[in-house]
């Protein structure tokens, strides 16, 4: 049971000492936080008794800083349970902390420990496991579904971009959440997409198959054919091949400051080729003489999976895979790049 709300006036004054950005954490904190404790902009207290108010006038110690339940967040089996807790760190910035059930019923030095990484701070040491006791009493209704991997989810309710962002369909009613590491940042609207890129493509055959071809990776689960394609741009330098490449990048956020290419090792291009579903990679500059295993590498992406691998004890791992397709530059063709490795293209 929630804490009684303050008074209107004291938590009027409350708020205005604190900085805007702020507010709406405490206003939360003020209507969610469980009966028996009280905070400040300090931390969070063990409530005294009499006092009814979630806001205390009374100095008290704090044994933690502020933070509150947002939302549980299950997989999509069922399993896999974790808090979203928003804790307001040292520097005052508000940092979403994801801590698994697991952990926080069965190893309760190492759940404060996931919580210490994201900010917050134990200020009372008796007092600790108070902590994790008042994450358990939090009365929490929002509820998440994970979403682990960019691209659709199994259900094809919601696509996860790699800046972390998930679009759902506007029929759907659950809500989902990434958890997995999300670089790709977003940079500008649609709508200065269309303006600075779309529509300078018009007339142009070359720029209209690079949007055509980054709008379509999204649509590959649909289609029925199997695998994954590699669309490999040739010729001579200075023939615009690289802008043709990173036109068709432009459709989706964007990771990192350079070009990949394709010098990465194999086990790296599937890590690569795995963060890509449903999105598009580019690999630009082919070398004349690539690495041995090049062609080894073509033939995974074709077949939309890495190796299959185990632990040591023979347990297996989870085989990475993808569904997505590759727009690739160079100088000399595919085939030739692998004839002169001595491995003729077949299929």
């Amino acid at each position: 049971m929630p804490t009684t709300p303050p008074e209107p006036n004291l938590m009027q004054q409350f708020l205005a000492r604190l900085p805007e950005s702020q507010r709406p954490f405490f206003r939360t904190l003020a209507g969610t936080l469980p009966q028996g404790y009280c905070f400040d902009e300090k931390g969070i207290s063990v409530r005294p008794r009499g006092v009814q108010s979630v806001l205390s006038t009374q100095r008290m110690k704090p044994f933690c800083t502020p933070f509150h339940v947002k939302s549980y967040v299950k997989e999509q089996c069922g399993s896999g349970w974790k808090s979203v807790i928003e804790i307001l760190n040292p520097d005052g910035e508000l940092i979403e902390c994801l801590l698994p059930w697991r952990i926080q019923d069965g190893k309760p030095n190492e759940a404060l420990g996931v919580l210490a990484d994201h900010g917050l701070r134990i200020l009372d040491g008796y007092n600790k496991l108070s902590v994790l006791e008042l994450i358990r009493t939090w009365k929490v209704s929002a509820r998440e579904l994970e979403v682990s991997r960019f691209g659709w989810t199994p259900d094809r309710e919601a696509f996860a971009l790699s800046s972390g962002r998930v679009l759902t369909r506007k029929t759907t009613k659950a809500s989902y959440r990434f958890v997995g590491i999300a670089d790709g940042r977003q940079i500008g609207s649609s709508a200065m997409w269309k303006e600075s890129v779309g529509r300078l493509a018009i007339g142009n055959p070359n720029m209209l198959f690079a949007c055509a071809l980054g709008f379509s990776t999204a649509l590959l689960p649909y289609a029925t054919s199997a695998g994954s394609t590699i669309y490999h741009l040739h010729g001579r330098t200075s023939q615009g091949k690289t802008r043709v490449l990173r036109t068709a990048l432009s459709v989706w956020p964007k990771i990192g400051d350079a070009d990949k290419t394709w010098t990465a090792t194999i086990n790296g291009l599937e890590g690569e080729m795995a963060r890509a579903n449903n999105h598009l990679l580019g690999l630009d500059e082919l070398p004349e003489e690539p690495a041995q295993d090049f062609g080894r590498a073509i033939y995974m992406i074709g077949n939309s999976g890495g190796k299959g691998r185990s632990t040591k004890d023979g347990t297996a791992i989870t085989r990475q895979t993808w569904r997505t397709s590759v727009i690739s530059t160079g100088e000399d063709s595919m085939a030739g790049t692998l004839k002169k490795l001595g491995k003729p293209p077949r299929g």
